[in-house]
């Protein structure tokens, strides 16, 4: 996106809203690169170890509220003295923790779970924390939800849940794509009732 180095007009939600449904580069510029710089700065380190761009994240993001002409921008109400800003870090956190799910699903290597463990490490993310154990809860099969626990927020190897568990490091890396994809099933029917429950 285009630099601009003039002064930043103070903007509200409505004018944010109104500037990137109208494609308007300063405003969107504004929005993402200095109202959304700590939180996007935060996932990109917290999340991603900083191996992630920062102008990726805010096209992921871009595309997320844009999807379906504006849809996902449109849930937000303002009801209850809820700024944009606010009403979008917990949006932002978790998109983001459900993709790097999602790739933990396709990628199999340490480093994605050692990466995705550091979501919990900061009060900014103390709402998804608790979220993802709520949905961790809810999963049918204990097995999938103690195998995450141990290997997303406690810190387990999948070495180290092998021996634990007396099984073969594939039958672990097996155990744990399933589970991945119950939770990814249960998260996203959580999430709409989440949504649902903050929009009345």
């Amino acid at each position: 996106m285009k630099s601009y180095a003039t002064k930043s007009p103070l903007l509200s939600d409505n004018d944010y809203i109104h500037g990137l449904k109208n494609l308007d580069n300063r405003v969107t510029h504004q929005f993402f690169y200095k109202e959304c710089y700590f939180l996007l700065n935060e996932i990109k380190y917290s999340l991603y170890n900083g191996k992630v761009g920062y102008d990726e994240l805010v096209n992921e993001l871009y595309l997320e509220l844009n999807a379906g002409n504006w849809k996902r921008l449109d849930s937000f109400l303002g009801i209850n003295d809820c700024h944009l800003k606010t009403w979008l870090s917990v949006v932002s956190w978790h998109f983001f923790v459900k993709k790097k799910m999602v790739l933990m699903e396709k990628d199999s290597e340490e480093e994605l779970i050692n990466s995705c463990r550091n979501t919990y490490n900061t009060e900014l993310n103390l709402e998804v924390d608790i979220d993802v154990k709520r949905v961790m809860s809810l999963m049918k099969n204990k097995r999938y939800a103690d195998i995450l626990r141990l290997m997303i927020i406690e810190g387990y190897t999948p070495e180290e849940v092998a021996r634990k568990w007396n099984k073969t490091i594939d039958n672990i890396y097996n155990i744990k794509h399933r589970a991945i994809k119950e939770f990814l099933s249960i998260y996203n029917g959580n999430i709409s009732t989440y949504n649902r429950i903050k929009m009345n």
